[in-house]
């Protein structure tokens, strides 16, 4: 053991002496020394660094959740949107409150027709009209759905809107949506309320007030300027359950010979052919163009068809303030 011991130490006392003198005989040996030991220590660093990462990458894969993929960007345009970097997916949350109040004046013989066959005046009231909350966007650019949920008192508990998924860029055909939408039948059922001239919908509307539950199909031609639907389904009350037994079949054809300046000048025109078979009971109301809370005007009653045919046609222009719409109805 003694033996080893000596023979180590003299090796290092010789390599020590010899170190020495070389440093001593190029001083230049130790900057290069020390550049080597900062290079080491730099690539020690930077490999720490990237196992580090690739462990943090291998665990989001496994748990599905790439942020690089799928973890959502939030910004605000006219409502929360929600995007990912890629813009694979995207969701825009938003909503609209109206508030309503409304002060009449008629006649004393209106207001005793109303009261001998609607069962109430027309007076003075307010009311929530809408507190509606939506949820849409697209998935995959070509997939896109929407869900509008009105929480207003207008049943009792709340009204669903709009509850559908569709996919479009489809070739020839467009757009595919299936769920609960507006029908596509005349200029009055508009998919929003953002879109109205008047605070609501005009008397019209009792002729194609409902929505339905089932598929639509459309597409827009020569830059957009014509556009065609073709719906059918089962007339859907507001819970977007079935009501009756009625199949109903909307065919649309719109054209705007000119639109510029975003709708600001434009003409509209289109026509619209409605069928639905069955032996429902068939309805017609009508009233003012302020509210659903109101007495109807003209009411029909229940009537008893067999089938019944519709044909639309309505128009609309702008010209910056000045708008002028119009539709005629035969049923």
């Amino acid at each position: 053991m003694m033996k080893w011991f000596l023979v180590w130490t003299l090796v290092s006392v010789l390599f020590v002496c010899f170190s020495s003198e070389l440093l001593a005989a190029d001083p230049a040996v130790l900057d290069r020394l020390e550049k080597l030991e900062n290079e080491i220590k730099d690539l020690k660093h930077d490999l720490q660094m990237e196992k580090a990462k690739g462990a943090d990458r291998d665990l989001h894969i496994k748990l599905g959740i790439d942020e690089k993929k799928y973890v959502f960007g939030d910004y605000w345009d006219d409502g929360l949107f929600l995007e990912t970097a890629n813009k694979v997916f995207n969701t825009r949350i938003g909503g609209s409150l109206n508030l309503d109040a409304r002060w009449p004046s008629t006649s004393s013989k209106l207001q005793d027709y109303l009261e001998a066959n609607r069962g109430r005046k027309l007076r003075d009231s307010s009311e929530v009209r809408r507190a509606r909350m939506f949820m849409k966007g697209t998935i995959y650019e070509n997939i896109f759905y929407k869900m509008q949920v009105d929480f207003a008192d207008t049943a009792g508990t709340y009204y669903i809107h709009d509850m559908f998924i569709g996919m479009m860029n489809i070739p020839y055909a467009g757009a595919v949506l299936v769920g609960h939408a507006a029908r596509a039948w005349g200029l009055n059922p508009l998919p929003d309320e953002d879109w109205l001239t008047f605070m609501e919908w005009s008397p019209t509307f009792g002729f194609g007030i409902g929505q339905l539950l089932g598929v639509a199909v459309g597409n827009a031609f020569f830059d957009e300027h014509f556009n065609y639907t073709i719906q059918v389904g089962k007339t859907a009350g507001i819970h977007a359950a079935e009501v009756g037994k009625s199949y109903n079949m909307n065919l649309r054809l719109t054209g705007t010979p000119w639109y510029e300046d975003g709708g600001y000048s434009m003409l509209h025109q289109g026509i619209s052919y409605t069928y639905r078979g069955s032996s429902d009971e068939t309805r017609f109301v009508g009233g003012p163009s302020f509210s659903e809370q109101v007495p109807q005007f003209v009411d029909t009653g229940d009537l008893e068809t067999d089938m019944v045919n519709g044909i639309n046609y309505s128009a609309a222009i702008c010209e910056g303030p000045l708008r002028i719409q119009g539709e005629y109805y035969g049923m």
